[in-house]
């Protein structure tokens, strides 16, 4: 009776750690839709505003090739390595493609890569610029490369809008759905309204979203890893408990 009420007694604590744990993850992870929703306000509120198509070089839709395994072809960027905010460089696919349909889909530093696709609403018009190295990449059919004009936009300041509440909402309003798929597509992405502040003013909001998506990024991963080390509390208790150690 004593490790049984000494048992109930750590386990109402954890669920106290639990839920003090999810309190603040959620709190982390709003910091950013936050900060996002405030800034592109104030922005719509000073500056006039031009359409995203107004902004671009070009938008066009990815291979429909059929990728593999295989490392020896041309590396393919596909939905899952658009998380986050960001470009994951990880389960890589890869596609033998020609090198005149590898030149319209080569990727270059600064493209805007938009899931356009997807079961899920929320992945749809998820979105992340691509910053590369020396490897050559393409990209897969569910997504759309948008091409930004240097001389108009920043491209990460176009990525955070479409990432914004503001952006979030205007893709919301073009998403069809369709045989249980949710989609945009690239004339209705182009027609979406951004405020537009001068290049430098863009550059400089730009890089202090980048430092505070940093910033945000790090607490809610180290959120992440306290949840977890919460989850390995119960078993440390039984353990204890059934060896006597309690």
């Amino acid at each position: 009776r004593r490790i049984v009420a000494r048992v109930k007694e750590c386990i109402d604590r954890i669920g106290e750690i639990r839920e003090h744990r999810t309190e603040i993850a959620l709190s982390a992870a709003a910091l950013l839709p936050s900060f996002l929703a405030s800034t592109f306000a104030s922005l719509d509120d000073e500056y006039p505003n031009t359409s995203v198509g107004n902004c671009l070089v070009e938008s066009r839709y990815g291979t429909s090739r059929r990728c593999n395994a295989s490392s020896t072809s041309t590396p393919v960027l596909r939905i899952p390595n658009v998380s986050k905010g960001r470009l994951s460089f990880d389960d890589l696919k890869y596609c033998e493609i020609g090198d005149n349909e590898l030149e319209r889909l080569r990727l270059r530093n600064g493209d805007i890569l938009i899931v356009r696709t997807n079961g899920s609403p929320d992945i749809v018009g998820r979105c992340a610029v691509y910053v590369g190295g020396r490897r050559t990449f393409a990209f897969a059919s569910y997504l759309i490369r948008l091409r930004v004009n240097p001389m108009k936009i920043d491209p990460n300041f176009l990525a955070f809008f479409l990432t914004s509440t503001m952006g979030r909402d205007a893709i919301s309003e073009i998403r069809r759905t369709s045989a249980g798929q949710y989609n945009v597509n690239s004339e209705n992405i182009r027609r979406i309204e951004l405020p537009l502040p001068p290049l430098s003013i863009q550059r400089e909001i730009a890089e202090r979203l980048v430092e505070e998506y940093d910033v945000i990024t790090t607490i809610v991963d180290c959120q992440a890893v306290h949840f977890a080390e919460v989850d390995q509390l119960m078993n440390a208790v039984l353990r204890k408990a059934f060896t006597g150690e309690l």
